[in-house]
């Protein structure tokens, strides 16, 4: 393994978990290479009549009670579990003992091999720094030669911590009620986002940006008392707010005084002080305007940065990184209590881009007219291609019907295969795969690929409580079941119960199992259901199936699942009595575009497309258009919005049709992030001429339907899904952007080491019974891949066998075969969780 080209230290930490303060403790104590920090943990309260003799102001605040718990936790191991914002007089110096114990066991546990002395080195360019209270570590560890001058100076800013937590405590959690303070992180998707947020901080003089931590992501610091309020200013405006639980006055001026009270301190004991600049041994970064430090106290202005200057974490990183050669140097090593298990430096930045409510879709498949995959899909939807055909010879004889002379021409949207269907892989004896309807065998088929997608069978994540929700319109083949000697699964072939029955019954799910129908909304209700259960020519038919898997945001990010879009908003109403139950009400639509919108904490301008129900006929399109116009559309709009429907690739599927149209819009979302490219609107297929009764132009208010497939550059991109019902009922959602860092990195997935690639191939040539039951659509690119031998087909081929082996047919029998290791921590491994294991 590469030694690491930068170091960061993390900011103040959550409250952990009893059981990593367990650890946590248990690593201090039997390391005896960490007894001064032991001994100056112990010996906090000491620090406390120094404090007080400086700042007699502080003797009001109860800090004390705080400094001993901390040493009696670690003489004796108690420490009170907090349900509330834990004190920063406890929690800074915390933080300090939790970096100093994960970068001293990196070396006694991970890298036996590497010094103090090879760190530095190997940094020497981008540095170390320092986040919030990661600064202190960052400057402590950057001017140290060894171990033994780190722990010595460790000691020295774990007081300094407890110093700069007892001053920020004053104006937090122990301030009067009427000064307590409180931060959230603030979040924008456009420039008029940004304005308006500026605007609102105008009219609150006591929050101010305390820190800057990403280009569209701020943490504000305000009264408590005004909280409320200015977060439902900001919430109205379409930024997204997320309380973080962090009390107390960081980063404002009006510390100068306790700055200067603090520093006095310092100067008077030469256990609080730090060497000057000139001691750095790797640059180390001011947070406030990102320049390298060259000069001055490294106590001082470690004090002066918490306290006092706003923290500007962006241009930092952004300063450091610049010096990489991000060919070359790209390991980058982080301390504190992050989400290593994701790969995320931060999993709590995820969830603060999205509200509490969110949904992350962990897994999809689907069977669509043209489309096996969801690549085919993705496919067929760039190219704009319409699947309306005859109705295939095989499917339904439509010559001597009484009903229709013999020449009348039936189209519709038809599946591929749809006679195909492996009994004895799903356990069901001929007999009864005979009796079932097409809906339950290709339903089966679909939700093992959906499962399969999202890493279920790795044996990770596969707990029994999971829910099975399905949309499903009419069951034709009960009238074929009919025609035959009844038998035992007669009913059990053709009732709906079953389809959605059979599915759990299959995985062993002990979760609600229900089969929807509200006719064409079906599968999008079923869809809402789910999540409330986690917190114009003319209309043609199709066949077929979409599956989505569903986890709370929070859980997905915990389990370390891939996240392939969240539903940030969802809802479904009815119709009312003003027009015909089969004809779109506009009023119940725009409350519910509206009630969607408002859930996810999205502006109508930053939805930037719309994925319309768009069944095609004269009477609907104009109304659902007209509703989408008052809503969406408008000359205010910074750009224009794109609005189309899928039915023109594959036919309105009925049920599915919901299904199919958040699936186009999840592909539209991710295909940007996993192809490292700009994303694109595919083309609307089977548009030529737009229905004369949708007036005035569209052009009018900023709206267009794409005649082409169009690059969608956009700094935010967030879609509304409509789907309804023919007796009334409605149904939306919203699929907002994800960040880049919550799907999996690419190059995370070209780390896999080649023997494993080999491995695999060399598997399927020993044992060909294994290669049935592998993905076709995986075994014929690896195929290729190896035909052409380029190195970007080598990279390609990586994905593959990654994407191999983390299906159910690898874990069972190959990685038994050759031990194989994923080249990242397994989902839900706890490994970067014990600091022992650093």
């Amino acid at each position: 393994m590469d030694l690491p080209t930068l170091i960061v230290f993390g900011p103040q930490t959550p409250w952990p978990s009893e059981k990593y303060l367990e650890q946590l403790r248990a690593t201090l104590l039997n390391d005896p290479q960490l007894s001064p920090l032991v001994r100056a943990t112990r010996n906090l309260p000491d620090l406390w009549f120094s404090l007080i003799d400086t700042e007699p102001s502080l003797a009001k605040t109860p800090a004390l009670e705080d400094f001993v718990e901390l040493s009696n936790w670690v003489e004796y191991g108690r420490l009170s579990r907090r349900t509330e914002a834990a004190p920063n007089s406890l929690l800074t110096p915390l933080t300090v003992i939790i970096h100093a114990v994960q970068y001293t066991q990196y070396f006694r546990r991970t890298r036996s091999d590497v010094s103090q002395i090879d760190l530095l080195e190997s940094t020497s360019h981008a540095g170390i720094q320092g986040l919030c209270t990661g600064f202190l570590t960052a400057a402590a560890v950057a001017s140290s030669n060894d171990i033994d001058d780190l722990l010595e100076h460790i000691a020295v800013v774990l007081r300094l911590a407890a110093i700069v937590g007892v001053f920020v405590s004053l104006n937090g959690i122990y301030a009067e009620s009427a000064k307590e303070t409180t931060c959230f992180v603030a979040q924008w998707g456009s420039e008029p986002q940004y304005m308006s947020l500026l605007d609102v901080l105008e009219q609150y003089p006591a929050a101010y940006v305390s820190v800057v931590k990403a280009s569209t992501r701020v943490t504000i610091t305000t009264a408590k008392a005004t909280y409320p309020a200015l977060s439902k200013t900001l919430r109205t405006s379409g930024l997204i707010i997320k309380e973080i639980g962090l009390e107390g006055l960081f980063y404002h001026p009006d510390n100068e005084q306790a700055l200067a009270s603090a520093l006095r301190l310092c100067n008077s004991r030469a256990d609080l002080q730090l060497p000057t600049a000139r001691g750095l041994l790797v640059p180390l970064r001011c947070t406030s305007d990102s320049q390298v430090i060259v000069e001055g106290s490294l106590h001082e202005i470690a004090m002066k940065s918490l306290l006092c200057e706003q923290s500007n974490w962006r241009l930092t990183i952004a300063a450091a990184t610049s010096k990489l050669d991000l060919e070359n140097d790209k390991h980058v090593l982080e301390f504190g209590l992050v989400d290593w298990e994701t790969g995320q430096s931060d999993a709590s930045e995820l969830l603060q881009s999205f509200p509490a409510h969110a949904i992350a879709v962990t897994g999809m498949a689907c069977r669509f007219p043209g489309a096996d995959s969801v690549d085919e899909f993705w496919e067929l939807l760039c190219a704009g291609t319409s699947m309306v055909s005859d109705v295939p010879i095989d499917r339904f004889a439509s010559k001597g019907l009484r009903r229709s002379p013999d020449d009348t021409k039936m189209f519709g949207n038809f599946l591929h295969n749809i006679d195909s269907f492996d009994h004895k892989f799903f356990k069901i004896s001929l007999r009864e795969a005979s009796s079932m309807g097409p809906q339950q065998r290709l339903c089966l088929e679909v939700a093992y690929q959906a499962m399969e997608s999202s890493g279920y069978f790795t044996g990770q994540v596969n707990a029994p409580s999971v829910g099975c929700y399905l949309g499903v319109g009419s069951v034709d083949y009960q009238e074929n079941i009919g025609s035959y000697a009844p038998n035992a699964f007669s009913a059990l072939g053709s009732l709906r119960a079953f389809i959605s029955g059979k599915i759990s019954h299959y995985f062993g799910w002990t979760g609600p199992s229900i089969t929807f129908d509200t006719a064409c909304s079906s599968s999008l209700v079923a869809i809402h259901s789910a999540c409330k259960a986690l917190n114009a020519d003319g209309c043609c038919r199709g066949e077929g199936c979409g599956l989505v898997v569903l986890k709370r945001l929070q859980d997905a990010i915990a389990t370390g699942e891939p996240i392939l879009g969240v539903i940030s908003g969802f809802a479904v109403n009815q119709g009312s009595n003003t027009t015909p139950i089969t004809v779109p009400d506009p009023e119940s639509q725009t409350t519910l575009y509206r009630t969607v919108l408002s859930l996810a904490g999205v502006s109508l301008n930053d939805v930037n497309y719309v994925e319309a129900h768009g069944t095609g006929t004269p009477r609907k399109d104009p109304i659902e258009c007209n509703i989408i116009r008052q809503v969406f559309g408008g000359p205010q709009r910074a750009q224009n919005l794109r609005f189309g429907s899928v039915k023109g690739n594959i036919g309105h599927l009925e049920a599915a049709s919901g299904a199919a149209g958040l699936i186009k819009p999840l592909l539209m979302i991710i295909k940007p992030l996993l192809m490292i490219q700009k994303g694109s609107i595919p083309k609307q297929a089977g548009f030529q001429l737009l229905n004369p009764q949708i007036t005035p132009p569209l052009s009018h208010d900023k709206m267009e339907i794409p005649l082409e497939t169009l690059a969608w550059d956009t700094d935010y991109r967030a879609i509304c899904v409509n789907n309804y019902g023919a007796a009334g009922s409605n149904a939306a959602l919203l699929v907002p952007q994800l960040p880049t860092h919550a799907v999996l990195n690419r190059d995370q997935r070209k780390s896999l080491p080649s023997k494993h690639i080999f491995q695999l191939i060399s598997t399927f040539s020993k044992f060909p019974n294994l290669v049935c039951h592998c993905t076709y659509g995986i075994l014929l690119p690896v195929v290729a891949c190896l035909y052409r031998g380029s190195e970007k087909d080598s990279d390609l081929l990586a994905d593959l066998c990654v994407e191999a082996l983390s299906s159910k047919f690898i874990h069972t029998d190959l990685r038994g075969l050759y031990n194989i290791r994923l080249p990242w921590p397994a989902r839900g491994s706890h490994l970067w969780q014990d600091p022992a294991n650093f």
